[in-house]
């Protein structure tokens, strides 16, 4: 049987919004559905082969864990579904997992998916219909916003706080943003959560053109995988750094496939207590550049040397790895010819603080290799 899902919410940057959407794009990549207008036409077995499809080592990635108020709505869309399982669910991978084991078992009846926001009173449905605890579910990483904010000439919301319910087919293509999105889980202070979302200006590009769907995931994918190697280790600019590092990663690709620009978004979650909070929201835009980008990513590795180096503040070259950084992000990201100049400028001037002290002499040779073997390989090196 097939259903139509109905695409009617904004593709603005609210988080929920952002999520679903990510999962509508991941939904399109796996079932090639026939596409009219803003509505999507796809064959149910195919949703549920979607999940069956999924990757285990990725889902098994996927650290985020539920709040104590969310265990039992996940129980209660399990069950709606008739899917039984002894797993214990304390974290979004488990949930994923027993999807995707069960997938046989996922049978969705509901033959259109409106996935559109309707507000009323104190409560937000998204999913075609009117939703209340009884018919939709409600979870806290669904509702970060709240809401709050939304504002009409007919609506008086501006000030109030919104409970969010999701209807459960909408909540499905949701737990496939979450699967698609997920970039990393760092234990500070509290656990925080990492995810990357196209950017709503992407998100329309993708739904009204003939973009290669599958070419742009995989160019996503790969701007994850290098952010999570970037997160968590504590640089001291690691924004900056994740950012070099993407543009400067993607470069390859972007030409493959003939794109001048990806737009994407960063967004930081905090755990707290019983609920999630949203800390940043960073916009990271991928450039098409001329550069030797094989030869940069030898510099800024986060496996690499300077990285390495970076990542300890109290070494005596310190300063210089920083200002050498923000050379390389003038050069990578404003394409300033003038940043190469202060990258290798600081290069060298790290390397004089260390080449006479015995003890880093492992350290000297390390950076005399950058300048030596690595920087000439660039192009326009002056």
């Amino acid at each position: 049987m097939s259903a139509i899902i109905e695409l009617r919410l904004p593709t603005d940057s609210s988080f929920t919004n952002l999520m679903l959407y990510e999962g509508i794009i991941y939904l399109m990549r796996e079932t090639s559905p026939q596409r009219k207008n803003h509505d999507l036409q796809i064959d149910l077995k195919d949703l549920a082969a979607v999940y069956n499809n999924l990757d285990q080592q990725r889902i098994g990635k996927i650290r985020l864990f539920i709040t104590g108020h969310d265990k039992k709505p996940i129980s209660k869309f399990l069950k709606s579904y008739r899917i039984s399982s002894s797993t214990k669910i304390s974290s979004y991978d488990n949930v994923i997992n027993i999807l995707k084991e069960k997938a046989n078992e996922l049978i969705i009846k509901q033959n259109k998916i409106t996935l559109q926001l309707s507000v009323e009173r104190k409560s937000v449905s998204i999913g075609g219909r009117k939703l209340n605890k009884n018919t939709g579910i409600s979870l806290q990483l669904f509702k970060v916003e709240r809401y709050t904010g939304i504002t009409s000439t007919e609506l008086p919301y501006s000030a109030k706080q919104l409970t969010t319910y999701l209807s459960f087919e909408t909540f499905l293509i949701g737990l496939l943003g979450i699967y698609s999105s997920y970039v990393q889980t760092v234990r500070e202070k509290n656990f925080n959560y990492y995810f990357l979302l196209f950017d709503p200006r992407e998100i329309a590009d993708i739904l009204n053109s003939n973009k290669n769907v599958e070419n742009i995931i995989n160019m996503k994918n790969m701007v994850r995988d290098e952010l999570a190697k970037v997160i968590g280790k504590h640089f001291s600019e690691e924004l900056m750094i994740a950012e070099i590092l993407v543009n400067v990663a993607l470069q390859d690709e972007m030409v493959k496939n003939n794109l001048e620009k990806l737009s994407l978004m960063l967004v930081r979650i905090a755990h707290e207590s019983k609920t999630y909070k949203i800390y940043q929201i960073i916009p990271l835009t991928i450039v098409k550049r001329k550069f030797t980008s094989k030869v940069l990513y030898e510099i800024i590795d986060p496996d690499g040397f300077l990285l390495s180096r970076l990542s300890k503040r109290d070494n005596v070259e310190y300063n210089n790895l920083i200002m050498a950084i923000y050379g390389l992000y003038r050069y990578v990201i404003l394409n300033d010819q003038q940043g190469l100049f202060i990258m290798i400028r600081e290069l060298h001037n790290a390397y004089r603080k260390v080449k006479n002290d015995n003890k880093l002499q492992k350290i000297a040779e390390e950076y005399k290799y950058l300048l030596t073997h690595v920087v000439p390989r660039l192009q326009n090196v002056p």
